[in-house]
């Protein structure tokens, strides 16, 4: 009775289409069919089939990186909601898919923490949230590894998906800082945010954390953008 109660008063909602559905699903059967997820073998450089991959053509501080999804279709509008609309719950579904990526990415692999990107101060008091710390709480719990907050972003600059691709490196280089050093200091991190597009951001991230210690560090993301849509900035 205190099941059926529950699910009379907290409906849960695909949360691609927003159709209502069974409190132990994920999200509808329609759009389970037609997820854009990352499928088959995978370079665990970059997250992406072999047939995408140009890690020879790209340096990466990182020492791998997986994905669930595409940044397409259905998983590109939960993102936009889940960033930008205040619609958090949808975390949830991103961060059981992430736990489930890493264990078959990296399942060799023992991480002291998940360190989450930051937001600058300012756009995490105008957006309420860091969507990147939601993620790794979410992948935490399930994988039941502390989530450190060990990164600072001490300038503010210009949203990456609204910058050029050939600007994003620039944009993002010396805005991040260590806040305690010691905690990273010969650990192996696994490194979340949301979104991978040029990866500019998470080797800043990365770099950081190597210059003062860190010795692997391993990146989770939502989703991965497709070259086609990274080419055209068709990010917006």
């Amino acid at each position: 009775m205190k099941n059926i109660l529950a699910n009379i008063i907290f409906t849960k909602r695909c949360p691609f289409c927003g159709q209502v559905i069974l409190p132990y699903n994920d999200c509808c059967k329609r759009c389970f069919e037609i997820l854009p997820v990352i499928k088959g073998s995978v370079c665990s450089k970059c997250g992406l089939p072999f047939v995408e991959c140009s890690c020879k053509r790209e340096t990466r501080e990182y020492d791998g990186l997986c994905a669930p999804f595409y940044y397409r279709n259905e998983a590109l509008e939960a993102m936009k909601r889940f960033k930008f609309r205040g619609e958090k719950s949808i975390g949830e579904f991103f961060a059981k898919n992430m736990a489930q990526r890493i264990k078959v990415c990296f399942p060799d692999k023992t991480f002291h923490m998940i360190v989450p990107v930051p937001l600058y101060k300012k756009k995490l008091r105008e957006r309420g949230y860091n969507q990147s710390m939601i993620l790794a709480k979410g992948i935490g719990e399930i994988l039941k590894i502390p989530v450190c907050d060990v990164i600072s972003k001490d300038f503010d600059t210009q949203d990456q998906h609204f910058t050029h691709a050939s600007k994003r490196e620039g944009n993002v280089a010396g805005v991040f800082s260590i806040i305690d050093p010691e905690l990273v200091r010969g650990k192996t991190i696994l490194l979340c945010d949301d979104i991978k597009t040029t990866g500019h951001t998470l080797n800043e991230c990365t770099k950081m954390l190597k210059l003062w210690g860190a010795e692997k560090v391993y990146c989770v993301c939502a989703c991965i953008t497709p070259r086609s849509i990274d080419k055209d900035n068709q990010l917006k």
